[in-house]
C-alpha cells in the first residue's frame, strides 16, 4: 500500500471539510472546504466550483460555518 507521505507539524490545524494533498507539509491553518498543498501547505484552492454547491453541502452536513463566514475566510487566506 502506498503512503501519502503527508506531514503534520505541531501547529497544524485542518478545518472542517479540508483536504490535504499527498506529500504536503502542514505547519499552519488549512481553511474549511479547501485543498491545501505545497511544502509547506500554504497554497489553497476551493473544493467546490460554485458557492451554490458549497451552500448545499453546508446545509446537508449541518456545518458550523455559514457560507458568508467561509467566503470571508477565503478572502483572508487568498483562496482561489
Amino acid at each position: 500500500m502506498d503512503r501519502a507521505n503527508t506531514t503534520l507539524l505541531n501547529n497544524a490545524y485542518i478545518s472542517e471539510g479540508a483536504v490535504v494533498s499527498s506529500g504536503a507539509i502542514v505547519n499552519g491553518y488549512i481553511p474549511p472546504y479547501c485543498v491545501g498543498y505545497g511544502m509547506p501547505a500554504k497554497r489553497f484552492k476551493k473544493r467546490f466550483e460554485s458557492n451554490e454547491e458549497l451552500q448545499i453541502l453546508l446545509t446537508n452536513v449541518k456545518s458550523k460555518y455559514s457560507l458568508e463566514e467561509i467566503l470571508e475566510i477565503y478572502e483572508k487566506y487568498g483562496v482561489g
